[in-house]
């Protein structure tokens, strides 16, 4: 797993934005300053969010007088079994896709360890530490990257998945609501745009590589994501169509860019909840089906992540810490 030697990767980059322990530059680092919790108060809002969520989803279930004979099992079952491992495949592709875009050795970053590295980040989400953006970061910096700019790569691929979310569901609204519609697909345009302005300017003279790559990556994840949340949907019994599941999928891409709640929990299911009359559905469908589909994806994810050894790749690293950057999607 370990890449070549890193000591002279400060001096011999000349694109870096930083050196190996500095802090991330311009806009950049004041997102990165405005999305940090301190490591007391990320526990807290986890303890807190994790249980509001909880009581939430059930509040939920018995406003749609869900009960258990009621669940269709197949979607539920392919959104577990099927969708978790081709989502947690879109995240190995992502974290090579980051590896081209500012890594000096990328290719020393293999499918095994990006796949190995991806689950292990799920399910260090659960930590009260940003623990999945600081096992990225490390793994990136391993393949020959600076911290500032495996950081920043991570903030600015986040970036591309909220615009192109945002952008396939302000399409998937202009039929319900053109002004809604249109303001999406600008705000996505926008986010879209920025981030992949960021990957310019990390990446160097690699950045129509890394663009491009990171592009795609983020456009199979939204679709995939919202394919989920479909499935997830039909599985309670709810009557729904994939350009809803596009419009309250934004909430999980959203609540990771907040950075305040560790893996978006209960933000998202919060957002989507705001977003479901957008979409033609009722508040309590949207925010069950998001936290369901979070519980399925980790019943399959977090067995496979203590099987790899979790608490190997979760320890903390000083230099890293002040600079991760958003936490991966939970599958």
């Amino acid at each position: 797993m370990e890449g070549p030697p890193l000591s002279d990767e400060r001096a011999s980059d000349e694109h870096a934005p930083g050196d190996a322990t500095g802090r991330l530059p311009g806009w950049l680092a004041r997102i990165q300053r405005a999305r940090r919790l301190p490591r007391r108060a990320r526990g807290v809002v986890l303890l807190v969010a994790t249980v509001a969520t909880a009581v939430a989803a059930v509040i939920a279930a018995q406003r749609l007088e869900l009960t258990l004979d009621e669940l269709v099992w197949w979607p539920l079952v392919v959104a577990a079994v099927v969708v978790t491992p081709l989502t947690i495949a879109l995240n190995a592709a992502e974290l090579k896709a980051m590896a081209v875009a500012v890594a000096e050795h990328p290719r020393t970053l293999s499918w095994p360890v990006a796949t190995r590295t991806v689950v292990l980040a799920t399910a260090a989400n659960l930590l009260p530490v940003p623990a999945g953006a600081v096992i990225r970061v490390q793994v990136l910096r391993r393949a020959g990257a600076t911290i500032p700019r495996a950081a920043g790569i991570t903030l600015v691929a986040a970036g591309v998945w909220v615009g192109v979310s945002l952008l396939f569901a302000g399409s998937a609204a202009l039929g319900r609501d053109p002004i809604v519609g249109v303001l999406g697909i600008a705000m996505g345009l926008t986010a879209t745009l920025v981030s992949l302005a960021g990957v310019a300017a990390l990446a160097g003279r690699r950045w129509r590589r890394g663009s491009g790559e990171l592009t795609i990556v983020e456009v199979a994840t939204a679709l995939l994501h919202a394919v989920r949340l479909w499935l997830v949907l039909l599985g309670l019994g709810v009557t729904a169509d994939l350009g809803q599941a596009l419009i309250i999928g934004t909430a999980s891409p959203l609540a990771a860019a907040a950075g305040f709640f560790p893996g978006g929990i209960g933000l998202a299911e919060l957002l989507g909840a705001l977003l479901a009359p957008i979409a033609g559905l009722a508040a309590a469908a949207a925010l069950l089906a998001i936290a369901v589909g979070r519980v399925l994806g980790l019943a399959f994810t977090m067995p496979i992540a203590l099987a790899l050894g979790l608490t190997d790749l979760a320890k903390p690293d000083p230099d890293v810490d002040e600079l991760t950057g958003l936490d991966p999607e939970a599958p």
